[in-house]
């Protein structure tokens, strides 16, 4: 595997982690407008879980480093995320 591959498989898993991530902030925040928010959790979590578990096993099947490459991606657009969704003025704990 190049490194062009790895990188490329890193920038996948960032991509995977910002439309999982968009979609559960989405769900979060459409939740107290919709009558059955258990619902509207439970679907919203199902389809961002399927579409990533496809996703991640079509990226196993690439090989060990592009999931492990992936994975790194989506924890980094992890920490992305709650570092720019951390309320104001909210210190590190």
């Amino acid at each position: 595997m190049s490194v062009m591959d790895i990188a490329l498989f890193l920038l996948l898993g960032v991509l995977l982690g910002c439309a999982y991530f968009s979609g559960l902030w989405y769900t979060v925040r459409r939740v107290g407008r919709v009558g059955n928010a258990t619902r509207v959790l439970i679907s919203s979590f199902l389809v961002r879980a399927v579409l990533l578990g496809v996703a991640f096993i079509w990226i196993a099947r690439q090989g060990a480093w592009a999931l492990g490459m992936a994975i790194l991606g989506f924890l980094a657009a992890r920490l992305l995320a709650t570092s720019l969704l951390r309320p104001r003025g909210e210190e590190a704990k």
